[in-house]
């Protein structure tokens, strides 16, 4: 875990585990800053942590997490951030001294090139020397450089770390502050509503102790000299009271305006606090050291320069001695090295003039880098100390403000209480009106406590009438066969007992209260909550469940006295409600009371009375002739919807007697096809029998060997109506097999059908073309017209419209019922059972893909009840409309064809 330090800006790396405590942290912290552990404060994500717990109840260490995304922990120092605590001195930092390595000297050892005849040849051990100095004295220049950048880098790295100890404890302020600013704000939103009511309190005192004075008993309690509301409470103790809450009121006032500005000027402080940055540009400085690594990359080409002169002149002197010692005699040879000694000197003058001043100046750029980093630091430890100084004591105030504000709302709760005496002056009248409404309802339950006891009573007697008829009817015929006394000592001649229920109309001990006087309450109360009744959402609960208390239990007045009973109780329960709603407002606290209106009342209050009543009836007014016109305009429409159920029944007339006449004209032209579809199957049937009598003749008379071949050679010539209807139904059923491949989406073999198709025999060849043309749109994916002509006995198929006496193509579903090939999305059209059974077999041959057929006979039906039942036989979803055809093979068309 990584730990920084505010003050220094120096890092620590603990080796620690989630269950290590906090306590063990501090102690190891102090032994490697110096901080006690007492004087410590280690704060993560603006927390502060409890030695007490462990680093896991923080989300500490966090393993797994990069070093970027890892919780950072600050170790500050109680004693610094104490005010007026001065702060640290400055930590001193030496500067890299420069090596300088010995100047090469002039009485070097004796080199083999000394004694050379030529200066240049014996100039060569100079220049190695020279060479090796120079890069020896860049080598030191470019460590201490080197040095200075890394102190340079450490210097800013700590200042980082103090500015995002000083960003941590902002946090932590910032968390405390958005807690008082909260707090804050529900007081001071709680307060101005009490401030509110407690100053409209005060300010209408006088108005109510007047409107006390003013408002008299009723006659009937006005005893022991209490005439009035204000004879009935203490004045002298209400205007007390009155003095003491105006004192407080006052007093309070002040105290909460000395806080709201003690709270502004925190406020302004810690958005200071937030706007006031470090005195040291963290991220310029930044900037600048990485500016300042180009010297060192200078320095480093310099160098490799330093070196490889160093190399060429170290090899040059090799290769000199040894072309001296191997061949002495030969000049050419030895112009050679000359040469390369005469490159030498620039390299040299290069060195001296150019490269080492370079790394010179580098150095001293970056002993001046390193220079302005100390200052740097130090500005920055003291910025730090004064933040810190700062944010210290801005918690300190963050913590008074929070005890002040506890202490303000229970001082806030206890002059809250203390109004609640003073508010006396406006309960006493609405207590009042409150018991007179509630006198006046209790008269209302009396009466209809009464009646449903009178209606109770009533029923008990029918109840005991019916027994009593019951009992007489027992007896009637067992009083002929037993003595009279047996009967009279088994009880049997006694009557069931009367039900008798006293029960007073009204209730002697209650004020006598008017219905005019009720209504009169009702209607000052209403004008003087009027506001108050629109906010109050349990108005209307009471009378709700008055009004299920008073549930009528009579089946329904059976006469006149029973029709007035009933209207008494209506009466009564009218009277109970207006009382309850009355008892109701008058508890209703407005958010200032209207004058009462008294026996005593003034000219000014009777005209609001009368201007509240007006607005009341034209209220009134406009809600009647609304309700009018809405019942107007649903006249209109229960007439027009009555003009169109009568066209609708009209239609529905008529449409039910074209269905008969065509039910009657169906049913004959059924039985005429049922003939003819007999006649034709009987005709089938003579045929099959003619045609095997004449197989067994030419059998018998040409032999075993040719029968087959000449045979059929004979039927197809003789027998041209057999041939004609074989080919049809080869070509029907090759119909079905591309509408069947249609429907499951298989590709039809064009080529393949049609070489099979034109090898049948048929009379005219355009059957077969319209065979192969239909083919090609099925399989091209393109609709068949309407009305289109199928490939069958030279006849249309219908595919939109089916009526009597047209053709029609079924093929079977999934549950292999046959239906109707149609390309319009009407009804279903389905071939019954029976006619599916008859036209199966064409021309002998069973035919299962295609079925073309006439129909006779059609029916319209719902789909209902579960798939497969009776009411639903082919499947189909409940609600769904389906027709079920009957249909004949057109016999006479196909012998035709």
């Amino acid at each position: 875990m990584l730990v920084l330090v505010a003050l220094s800006g120096r890092s620590y790396e603990l080796d620690c585990g989630a269950n290590t405590r906090v306590e063990q942290v501090v102690q190891a912290l102090a032994s490697l800053t110096g901080v006690a552990a007492t004087d410590q404060i280690l704060i993560c994500a603006g927390v502060k942590l409890d030695v007490g717990r462990t680093l896991s109840h923080y989300g500490l260490p966090g393993e797994g997490e990069s070093a970027e995304g890892a919780k950072r922990v600050f170790l500050y120092s109680k004693p610094t951030l104490r005010y007026g605590a001065p702060p640290p001195p400055p930590e001193p930092v030496q500067q890299p001294r420069v090596e300088l390595p010995p100047a090469p000297s002039v009485h070097a050892a004796v080199h083999p090139l000394d004694e050379s005849s030529s200066p240049l040849i014996r100039a060569l051990p100079h220049y190695e020397r020279q060479f090796n100095h120079h890069l020896q004295k860049g080598q030191a220049v470019w460590r201490a450089t080197q040095a200075r950048f890394e102190l340079c880098r450490k210097l800013v790295a700590e200042m980082h770390v103090q500015a995002l100890a000083i960003d941590s404890a902002r946090e932590n302020v910032d968390v405390h502050f958005a807690y008082i600013c909260k707090a804050h704000a529900e007081f001071e939103q709680l307060n101005a509503t009490r401030q509110s009511l407690q100053a409209d309190l005060l300010g209408t005192f006088e108005q109510d102790m007047v409107r006390l004075r003013d408002t008299e008993l009723h006659p009937a309690v006005q005893v022991g000299g209490q005439r009035t509301l204000l004879d009935c409470v203490s004045e002298p103790k209400l205007r007390k009271w009155r003095d003491d809450c105006a004192n407080s009121y006052e007093h309070f006032s002040r105290k909460v305006g000395d806080l709201s500005a003690m709270f502004t000027q925190l406020q302004n402080n810690v958005e200071e606090l937030f706007m006031t940055g470090p005195d040291v540009d963290v991220g310029a400085l930044e900037a600048k050291l990485e500016a300042s690594h180009s010297h060192i990359e200078e320095q480093a080409t310099i160098m490799q320069s330093l070196a490889k002169d160093l190399n060429t002149v170290k090899k040059l002197v090799e290769d000199t001695v040894g072309q001296i010692s191997h061949d002495t005699s030969s000049s050419t040879s030895a112009m050679r090295p000359l040469d390369a000694c005469s490159a030498l000197d620039p390299m040299n003058e290069s060195h001296l003039n150019s490269h080492l001043p370079t790394i010179e100046a580098a150095d001293t750029q970056l002993e001046r880098m390193l220079a302005y980093c100390v200052e740097c630091k130090g500005a920055m430890s003291r910025c730090v100390c004064l933040q810190l100084q700062s944010i210290s004591q801005l918690q300190s105030r963050i913590r008074d403000m929070r005890n002040k504000l506890a202490a303000f709302k229970e001082v806030g709760s206890r002059q809250e209480g203390l109004f609640r005496e003073l508010q006396v002056v406006r309960r006493v009248p609405q207590s009042y009106r409150a018991c007179l409404a509630e006198v006046a309802r209790r008269h209302a339950y009396a009466q209809l406590y009464a009646a449903e006891a009178g209606k109770m009573a009533e029923q008990m007697g029918k109840y005991r009438d019916k027994e009593v008829t019951r009992r007489e009817a027992f007896l009637k015929p067992h009083q002929h066969y037993l003595p009279g006394e047996v009967l009279r000592r088994m009880g049997l001649y006694e009557q069931p007992p009367q039900c008798e229920v006293s029960v007073p109309a009204n209730d002697p001990g209650l004020l006598n209260i008017s219905d005019s006087e009720l209504r009169q309450l009702g209607l000052d109360t209403f004008l003087r909550n009027k506001r108050a009744l629109r906010s109050v959402p349990g108005t209307t609960r009471d009378v709700d469940s008055e009004e299920d208390c008073h549930t009528d239990t009579t089946d329904g007045p059976a006469d006149e006295s029973s029709e007035c009973r009933s209207l008494s109780l209506e009466n009564a329960k009218l009277r109970a409600d207006l009382a309850a709603h009355v008892a109701v407002l008058c508890m209703v606290s407005p958010d200032k009371q209207a004058p009462i209106i008294s026996r005593g009342e003034s000219q000014g209050d009777r005209r609001d009375t009368e201007l509240g009543a007006s607005a009341a009836e034209s209220f009134v007014s406009d809600a009647l002739a609304a309700k009018d016109a809405v019942c107007d305009r649903l006249r209109e429409e229960l007439a027009s919807s009555q003009k169109r159920l009568a066209a609708c029944e009209l239609r529905v007339n008529e449409l039910e007697e074209r269905t008969y006449a065509l039910g009657q004209s169906s049913h004959a032209q059924t039985q005429e096809l049922e003939r003819d579809s007999k006649r034709s199957h009987v005709e089938a049937e003579l045929k099959q029998d003619h045609k095997k009598d004449y197989e067994l003749e030419v059998q018998h008379a040409t032999g075993a060997a040719d029968v087959t071949g000449q045979c059929t050679h004979e039927v197809r010539s003789t027998n041209p109506e057999d041939a004609a209807v074989t080919s049809c139904g080869t070509l029907l059923e090759a119909v079905g097999v591309f509408v069947g491949k249609t429907l499951r989406g298989e590709p039809i073999d064009m080529a393949a059908e049609e070489k099979r198709l034109r090898s049948i025999e048929v009379r005219d060849s355009t059957v077969v073309e319209n065979v192969l043309a239909m083919a090609a749109a099925l399989n091209a994916g393109r609709d068949i017209a309407p009305d289109s002509h199928m490939p069958s006995v030279g006849a249309s198929l219908s595919f939109a419209a089916f009526g009597l006496q047209q053709l029609a193509a079924f093929v079977p579903d999934e549950h292999g019922n046959y239906m109707a090939l149609s390309s319009r999305n009407a009804p279903r059209h389905f071939l019954s059972v029976e006619s599916a059974e008859l036209l199966r077999n064409v021309g002998g041959e069973q035919i299962d893909h295609c079925i073309v057929g006439q129909i006779i006979r059609i029916e319209n039906h719902l789909a209902q009840g579960v798939a497969g039942g009776a009411g639903n036989p082919y499947n189909l979803p409940p609600g769904t409309e389906f027709v079920v055809v009957d249909a004949c093979a057109p016999a006479d068309a196909l012998i035709g064809q």
